[in-house]
């Protein structure tokens, strides 16, 4: 079983979205770009990777995510 992207963003993001995830039960994996960051900005960005077999019912919690918020 592989690992696939199901995003990349902010860290502030990446904390809201990785609640969603572990809410639903849905390992994930958290890797840094290794951006410098911004000094103004969120602190860099990261990837959220998610199980392959995962990907499809992570997007949709995804999506769903964003319509309530």
């Amino acid at each position: 079983m592989g690992w696939k992207v199901l995003i990349e963003t902010d860290k502030v993001k990446a904390a809201f979205i990785e609640s969603m995830l572990r809410n639903e039960g849905i390992p994930f994996v958290e890797k840094s770009t290794n951006m410098t960051p911004v000094i103004f900005g969120s602190g860099g960005s990261v990837k959220i990777l998610v199980p392959e077999d995962k990907l499809e019912e992570a997007k949709k919690i995804l999506e769903e995510g964003i319509k309530d918020d």
